[in-house]
């Protein structure tokens, strides 16, 4: 907690008390709570909504990569692996890595609204990872090809990278002919 602004999506504002209710998501549960502290000895309170009330003692800020605060008179050691403004953190305790999301509860309520878009099936596609020039395509459509077989070779600043599926399967289509200038993320083969 910055000195009373609130680390959100939302650009951060000035807090009016040292108060704050967030909205913490781990995996798909999602525990509201209410963040109370105090400024001059850097006493967190962490009321969990219908659960335990915990009492943090630390100054710790999310500049911090090693943080060892005291949490209800035991002191633990976890490490700040990374965050983005996104509300997304990402912390290591005792060997096991815990993703979470922390957002003000304003903005936690906005998320019924965005929804994250489905990763993309890409193991039977494939893109051109960069700009460059097809230098052999050594597949054909109807062809069967085996997870790791090459099915093309892309040119790009005088080194060649060959290009392969990451599943077994048969060749849909290909997209590309050799000699074929392509851009960035092209598709240029697909399976069945």
């Amino acid at each position: 907690m910055y000195s009373g602004y609130c680390y959100s999506r939302i650009p951060l504002m000035p807090m009016k008390e040292d108060k704050l209710y967030l909205s913490v998501k781990s995996g798909e549960n999602v525990y509201h709570v209410f963040v109370k502290w105090n400024r001059k000895n850097g006493e967190y309170y962490v009321v969990f909504k219908d659960g335990p009330t915990v009492t943090i003692k630390d100054n710790f800020s999310l500049a911090d990569t090693v943080i060892q605060p005291e949490v209800d008179g035991e002191i633990i050691t976890f490490q700040l692996l990374s965050k983005d403004m996104g509300g997304n953190i990402v912390v290591q305790f005792q060997g096991t890595q815990f993703t979470v999301k922390v957002l003000d509860e304003r903005t936690a309520s906005y998320l019924t609204y965005m929804k994250e878009k489905p990763k993309q099936d890409t193991s039977k596609i494939i893109f051109a990872p960069m700009p460059g020039m097809i230098k052999s395509i050594t597949a054909k459509v109807g062809d069967t090809v085996v997870e790791g077989q090459e099915v093309c070779v892309i040119e790009a600043m005088k080194m060649q990278n060959s290009l392969c599926f990451g599943v077994t399967g048969k060749i849909k289509t290909l997209h590309v002919q050799q000699g074929a200038t392509v851009e960035d993320e092209q598709l240029l083969a697909e399976l069945e």
